[in-house]
């Protein structure tokens, strides 16, 4: 098999990515889209920060104990990059004509 024919098998594919094999957002596709792209984020655990559920944590205290600034930190840090995640998951997903109409919340932005 040539490497190009290895991208349309399905078996080549990572199964955590699987999930993320739907059609495209569209102008007109949004309802099932809706459904595959709750399914797989859920699979991933990132559905409750989507949701708003896992509210954005704050920066750590720079007056914390060093410990505690460190866990703090490595805290939000984690959750700063989870969001990256799921935009990133969404947005690969997502036609170019539909990133416009994104809500980018919860410190999930595209930069």
């Amino acid at each position: 098999m040539s490497p190009a024919s290895d991208l349309l098998n399905m078996s080549a594919i990572p199964s955590y990515s699987k999930a993320f094999i739907f059609p495209k957002l569209t102008g007109s596709n949004y309802v099932t889209w809706s459904i595959h792209m709750q399914s797989a984020l859920r699979s991933h655990m990132l559905w409750l920060l989507v949701n708003g559920t896992e509210t954005k944590l704050p920066k750590a205290d720079e007056n914390l104990k060093a410990s505690e600034y460190k866990t703090a930190r490595r805290e939000w840090i984690e959750w700063m990059q989870k969001g990256k995640t799921a935009m990133g998951s969404i947005l690969a997903v997502c036609e170019d004509l539909q990133y416009t109409f994104m809500n980018h919340r919860n410190g999930c932005e595209l930069s």
